[in-house]
């Protein structure tokens, strides 16, 4: 039996998945699964900064300061200023915003029911657990890689996605 190709198949999934899910949350609410993601994180947390938003999400900074002035933009937030930095702001909800993050969550729990639906508790928790350890156990590996980073230094700038992650093209 030959061995299963995770790594694809974690990103072949992952952009089904999200493929199907913007498709509906943009045909419902009108805004993408990230945005989603950023509305039920501030509704969840309250008023965070770009940096707190790129952090949880694991979406760099500019990404989310992109999305957050569409969210702007549509009256789902707004920016409130930073006592402690004039450097940053914090991104809050709306009254608007706060409504759309309640309104999608049956969409969330339906989705992530489908996704459950066939698999144990156990087969769940496993794969929760394998898709939680997944980047620490790649960011270890790539430390590792002979042919990339000779003793365990970090990846040069080329090695890099657009998004600043370690590309995995030469790992796969």
């Amino acid at each position: 039996m030959s061995e299963p190709k995770l790594l694809h198949l974690l990103h072949v999934s992952h952009e089904g998945v999200y493929k199907a899910i913007d498709k509906h949350l943009k045909a419902t609410y009108g805004l993408s699964s990230t945005q989603h993601g950023i509305l039920f994180v501030l509704e969840k947390q309250g008023a965070l900064t770009t940096t707190e938003l790129s952090e949880i999400l694991a979406i760099n900074k500019s990404a989310v300061s992109a999305l957050g002035d569409r969210l702007v933009e549509a009256g789902f937030a707004l920016r409130e200023a930073n006592p402690n930095d004039r450097r940053s702001a914090f991104l809050a909800l709306t009254d608007r915003g706060r409504d759309y993050a309640k309104a999608a969550i049956p969409a969330v729990k339906r989705f992530n029911a489908a996704l459950r639906e066939g698999f144990t508790e156990r087969e769940v928790a496993v794969i929760e657990r394998f898709l939680t350890e997944a980047p620490a156990r790649i960011e270890t590996e790539l430390t590792k890689c002979p042919d990339c980073t000779p003793e365990g230094e970090t990846h040069d700038e080329h090695d890099r996605d657009r998004d600043g992650r370690p590309a995995l093209q030469n790992h796969l």
